[in-house]
Parts: structure tokens; C-alpha cells; sequence
């Protein structure tokens, strides 16, 4: 398939597919030090309470590379 010609290609978490010879990916980034620290707060309200049903969120950031490209129109 030609990417991003026929698809786009979109990954999470700023993987970097450069040492495999390939283009850059598109990614969705996500500060990962503000994550762990969010994973750990959680782990210990679960570990107190033995429950935990709200929601959290973290800023996200798209980072367009050479993997994604314009909607094509549909066939």
C-alpha cells in the first residue's frame, strides 16, 4: 500500500520508526512523565479505596509527519 497515498498511518505515544528505515510516523504525544505520575496516583487511590470511576485526561498533542496525508474522496 502507498502511504500515506491510499492510507494514513497514525500511532500513539511518539513511537519513532527511524531504525527500522521508515518514514517518520504520525503520532499522537503525550507527556510521559505527566502520565506515569497520573498512573501512580491512580494506583494508589485503588490500592485505598479498592475503587476508582472517574475519568482522568492529559493534554495530548498530534504530530503530523510523513505517514498521514489529505481525505481522499470516497469511491
Amino acid at each position: 500500500m502507498d502511504v500515506p497515498g491510499e492510507v494514513s498511518v497514525v500511532g500513539f505515544d511518539d513511537l519513532s520508526l527511524d531504525w527500522f528505515g521508515l518514514a517518520t510516523l504520525t503520532t499522537v504525544s503525550v507527556a510521559r512523565d505527566a502520565l506515569g505520575r497520573r498512573a501512580g496516583e491512580m494506583l494508589e487511590l485503588l490500592m485505598a479505596d479498592g475503587h476508582d470511576t472517574e475519568p482522568r485526561y492529559l493534554p495530548v498533542e498530534l504530530l503530523v509527519r510523513d505517514t498521514s496525508g489529505p481525505v481522499r474522496g470516497r469511491r
